[in-house]
């Protein structure tokens, strides 16, 4: 304007609005025994839709979960990828946790053959571990030196050991990352011969 007019225009400022926020999606359990179940859980800030899909890229129903913060179970079969997308009209982001399957360290089996002997007799221990054992220790009730395996195997072994008088036996495995699993089993002695 001017002593004698005044002229005007008019812009207009579109704002354009954010790609939404994933402040956090994670796991309850990085490593877990292959059949166990996982917790996955986010908070996202801006998201009108969420998608949630494994390595393979199959999809996971979320549909009745809350957008900005919820959780859904999982049941662990192998090792798992698992993506999550959040998406509004301005774009889209994602994130990615990863979980480990892992078959649990157990002693099926230990065993004696036979499991009453004569005194000075030999008896062989057969034991079979599941979980891949990484560690073994054989020890009895009365002496905790471990015993000398003599080479054998750790996932399915035997040695044969002598019995002077009932004995028990403690088989301790153990895994790569410190899982432990035990057994104990007793040889006895035969009553003696009638005279």
């Amino acid at each position: 304007f001017n002593e004698t007019r005044m002229t005007s225009r008019t812009v207009q400022v579109i704002v354009q609005g954010d790609a939404p926020t994933i402040e956090s999606f994670a796991v309850d359990q990085e490593r877990v025994v292959i059949g166990g179940d996982v917790t996955l859980s986010w908070q996202v800030l801006g998201a009108q839709e969420l998608t949630l899909e494994d390595e393979s890229g199959a999809t996971i129903d979320v549909s009745a979960k809350m957008v900005t913060m919820d959780s859904v179970v999982q049941t662990i079969s192998a090792n798992k990828s698992y993506t999550l997308t959040a998406s509004n009209d301005y774009g889209s982001t994602s994130q990615t946790v990863n979980v480990i399957a892992y078959e649990a360290l157990a002693i099926t089996e230990f065993i004696a053959t036979p499991e009453l002997v004569a005194s000075g007799d030999l008896t062989t221990l057969q034991w079979t571990i599941a979980g891949n054992p990484t560690a073994l220790t054989l020890v009895t009730s009365d002496d905790p030196t471990p015993i000398d395996l003599m080479g054998a195997s750790l996932a399915t072994g035997s040695l044969n050991v002598t019995i002077d008088a009932e004995t028990t036996y403690l088989l301790t495995a153990e895994n790569a990352v410190g899982d432990t699993a035990t057994a104990t089993l007793t040889v006895g002695l035969l009553p003696p011969e009638p005279v």
